[in-house]
């Protein structure tokens, strides 16, 4: 399985290290028989080493042996998808933060793409569930990510112009999955739309502790 090598050579690189979680929970989904502790992937990787390759160019090699991988052998579909699901949030972060404006244009988590329900909830400082929602579902990703993308970049491509990830409240969810789009999407149509969930006209910055 190349890409849980791609993880731990990208890492030693310098990638993701600002996203330490999503990666520790990558190799947790790629060695499900394993004990994968906090601190496995940085024992696994060792030393970090120089290197001026950009981190999303990085993240990009990890997505694409990923995909390899599930057109090699199928049997990885539930293990790969996970830690496709990760890289989805690593690479929001990194959208966002070009979108922002951020220097570094790092993939750490900086101001996020929130629903107008979050946006109000935080306004008033009224407590709710949030959940970080995928506009297209992981699934849909996946699916046409595995036909379409064969190079780092098509892979690029498509992450940047598919992947979008919204924190919307408990309610909304609940609307998104009554209106029969919990996992697909319309055919000719935006499940939001549908179940009436509107994004902020702004990047937030906040903590969804902050909200319990």
């Amino acid at each position: 399985m190349q890409s849980v090598n791609k993880l731990l050579e990208i890492n030693k690189l310098g990638a993701l290290t600002n996203t330490n979680v999503q990666a520790w929970r990558a190799l947790r989904f790629l060695l499900p028989n394993e004990k994968v502790l906090a601190k496995t992937l940085s024992d696994l990787t060792g030393g970090k080493v120089q290197s001026d390759i950009p981190e999303i160019d990085l993240v990009d090699e990890f997505i694409l042996a990923l995909l390899e991988d599930l057109r090699e052998d199928p049997s990885y579909i539930s293990t790969h998808t996970g830690a496709l699901r990760e890289m989805t949030i690593v690479y929001q972060n990194y959208i966002n933060n070009v979108s922002n404006g951020t220097s570094k244009r790092t993939t750490k988590r900086g101001k996020q793409i929130v629903s107008t329900g979050v946006a109000e909830a935080i306004e008033n400082g009224v407590k709710t569930k949030v959940i970080l929602e995928h506009r297209t579902p992981v699934k849909t990703i996946r699916d046409r990510m595995i036909t379409e993308c064969f190079t780092l970049d098509e892979v690029r491509e498509f992450m940047l112009n598919n992947v979008q990830l919204v924190w919307v409240t408990k309610a909304e969810d609940d609307r998104i999955n009554a209106a029969g789009y919990k996992s697909s999407i319309p055919e000719d149509d935006d499940r939001y739309d549908i179940a009436g969930v509107e994004l902020h006209n702004e990047l937030v910055k906040f903590s969804e502790t902050t909200l319990k």
